[in-house]
């Protein structure tokens, strides 16, 4: 438990994080799994707002073109 306090001590945790159970469901890992485990952990929110922006930009081209397709109808 001591090397995850230290790994994640600059990070902005909840007040009630859960050292204890962290600690119990990676048992046996290194400091490096830790520290890369701490990293993934960071980058996994990030991931999430891109893959939603991704999505947005699809739904966003489909309703482009099918107002595109609606106009055209309309005026040719």
């Amino acid at each position: 438990m001591k090397i995850l306090r230290v790994l994640l001590s600059q990070e902005k945790l909840e007040p009630d994080f859960r050292f204890n159970e962290l600690a119990i469901a990676t048992e046996g890992y290194s400091g490096s799994d830790l520290k890369n485990l701490c990293i993934a952990a960071a980058y996994r929110p990030v991931e999430e707002l891109l893959e939603v922006e991704k999505e947005v930009v699809i739904l966003s081209s489909i309703f482009s073109s099918r107002i595109f397709c609606f106009l055209f109808q309309l005026f040719f």
